[in-house]
């Protein structure tokens, strides 16, 4: 008899075959990502949050890598620059820099040469992903921004006052959260 969590652990790991783990050059830095499913198949690129912590980088995906190919999709997900078994950036101090990370997620898409993708990013991920989206349209069929404080639109800051981030008035709809139009 197979329990339900039987049947979950099978899911997110059953499909350990159908992904693997490549490298392509970005911006001069060795990049490593996970790959599966068939070109055919619409991209989707996931990014992960940040933090230097124990589980950031693509392995986060791995339960989902697998999965999220057997649904008709073409799936990457990155090793930002500094984590995982990409090279750290040449200018250490900018190790964890979110700007520095999305401009090298920007790179890879680019070397990949994979037109408009479905981007996905996840906490910090979220940040980098919506800045690709504002910077580069070119690049982003859709944009999928799960549990990212950082693009809630208005910054926190030591004095208590709310602090609008950069693009929060292009970015959303006048007074409400809605996206506008053009993104």
């Amino acid at each position: 008899m197979t329990s339900t969590i039987d049947s979950v652990q099978h899911e997110l790991f059953v499909d350990a075959d159908l992904v693997s783990s490549q490298y392509v050059e970005a911006d001069g830095y060795r990049t490593h990502y996970l790959e599966a499913g068939s070109p055919s198949d619409a991209p989707l690129f996931l990014v992960h949050g940040g933090g230097m912590e124990l589980g950031m980088a693509s392995d986060r995906w791995y339960p989902v890598v697998g999965p999220l190919a057997k649904r008709g999709f073409h799936v990457f997900a990155i090793d930002e620059l500094g984590y995982g078994d990409t090279d750290a950036p040449r200018d250490l101090t900018k190790l964890c820099d979110p700007t520095q990370r999305a401009e090298h997620v920007i790179a890879t898409l680019d070397a990949l040469n994979l037109g408009k993708v479905h981007l996905l990013g996840q906490s910090e991920g979220g940040w980098i992903v919506t800045y690709i989206a504002l910077t580069r349209p070119d690049l982003v069929e859709k944009l999928i921004v799960v549990d990212s404080g950082s693009t809630a639109g208005a910054g926190w800051s030591a004095d208590g006052k709310s602090r609008h981030l950069p693009y929060f008035d292009t970015a959303f709809e006048k007074n409400n959260m809605v996206p506008t139009q053009n993104l």
